[in-house]
């Protein structure tokens, strides 16, 4: 009777395991269905952000700050117009930004950086602004080199209209205001008369 009662309770115990096992990977199992599932939503959501105007900066300084133009021009949609106000034109599309590029980035040390101070994007992630100025790796900041980078995007995150406004080196604020200003108005006012006549 009491070889019995333990063959009975030994086989009670081994059914209650296979049970348990059971149990352990069907919760195994389904942990792990959920971390798939989590991971499928995650890519998802991933896959399915677009690119901001903002993030298109950022992404294009790192490039540049690699002196990477081939990926820095990724980010420049084909038929872009990018302006630098130092320069006299615009550059019409991404090959003459791309050439831009790299005849600054011979010109340029390689241990120079551009580091971003504050960015702002619109709500809708198509248009954005940078302030941003140049520093060594070293961490000295390189004097007149401050800028801001104003840029709107396509629906792929990719810039279409950049404007950069680098600070001049010579500050000739004084004379625009006294002498420049009141010349290109005086201009202006005459032509304008010309054309009512």
């Amino acid at each position: 009777q009491l070889s019995r009662s333990l063959a009975l309770a030994t086989m009670a115990f081994v059914v209650a395991g296979l049970h348990v096992g059971q149990g352990h990977q069907a919760f195994r199992d389904t942990r792990a269905a959920s971390r798939c599932s989590r991971r499928s939503r995650v890519k998802m959501e991933v896959e399915s952000t677009t690119r901001t105007a903002a993030g298109a900066i950022t992404e294009y300084f790192a490039a540049w700050n690699r002196r990477d133009i081939d990926s820095a021009v990724q980010f420049i949609a084909e038929d872009a117009v990018y302006e630098d106000s130092l320069f006299p034109k615009p550059l019409m599309g991404r090959e003459e930004v791309r050439a831009h590029f790299q005849v600054v980035a011979k010109a340029m040390p390689d241990d120079i950086v551009f580091v971003t101070d504050l960015m702002i994007g619109a709500a809708d992630g198509k248009s954005a602004a940078a302030k941003w100025h140049l520093e060594l790796q070293s961490g000295s900041m390189i004097p007149f080199s401050r800028g801001v980078t104003i840029v709107e995007s396509d629906a792929n995150g990719n810039i279409v209209t950049g404007f950069d406004i680098p600070e001049p080196s010579l500050k000739i604020g004084g004379i625009m205001v006294r002498f420049f200003f009141p010349v290109i108005f005086t201009l202006l006012r005459l032509k304008e008369r010309a054309t009512t006549k």
